[in-house]
């Protein structure tokens, strides 16, 4: 449900965590990692935009672009969401590498600088995930694109933006994505999580 309060601050991405969630989940249970690895990915990236709750409404919600001051407000919200869980439980602890990194970009450009393998296996997978939801959503200041689209931007940013091996098992998965359709639309969102205890 904490999800569901994340994506409720920002009225452009409903459900976004949960459907990053999933891709997540898909990407890693392919790479043949543990049941516990797995689990923690999945969780990271329901939780992955959790510092947006301490952004302004104002600056989410904003239609247009942003200014500078706004993108560097945004950005912050990797280091909010890892000092909010970081203070809450000692069980979340490894949640939070993906929470911190899931903006990092493989050529080093990313928010802190890491590159490579060197950012968290969950923060590449969640990076993949994320962009891949967001492109294929509708944002006020765009269309959503077509699955074909957002692969296509996926395999061109291989090795700058992403994990090349990430993006490999990303495209080993696509056809179930196409075949998932709008996966877990906003208005059943609620009843999945709790169908499934989480």
């Amino acid at each position: 449900m904490l999800s569901v309060i994340i994506d409720t601050a920002d009225k452009h991405t409903q459900s976004h965590s949960f459907r990053v969630s999933v891709i997540s989940e898909m990407i890693a249970s392919h790479l043949g990692l543990s049941e516990k690895d797995i689990e923690n990915i999945r969780i990271g990236a329901l939780l992955h935009d959790i510092g947006k709750l301490g952004i302004s409404a104002e600056t989410l919600n904003k239609i247009g672009k942003l200014s500078s001051a706004e993108r560097i407000e945004i950005s912050e919200h990797t280091r909010i969401g890892t000092n909010v869980l970081g203070s809450s439980s000692s069980r979340v602890v490894d949640l939070l590498p993906i929470i911190l990194h899931h903006h990092e970009r493989y050529d080093g450009s990313g928010h802190n600088g890491l590159s490579g393998k060197d950012i968290p296996l969950g923060a590449r997978i969640v990076a993949v995930a994320d962009v891949y939801e967001a492109l294929t959503s509708d944002r006020p200041y765009r269309k959503a694109l077509r699955p074909s689209e957002a692969r296509k931007n996926i395999i061109d940013n291989s090795g700058t933006h992403f994990d090349p091996d990430i993006v490999k098992i990303f495209d080993v998965i696509y056809p179930s994505l196409l075949r998932e359709g709008p996966m877990f639309p906003s208005a059943t969102l609620g009843a999945s999580m709790v169908g499934t205890g989480n």
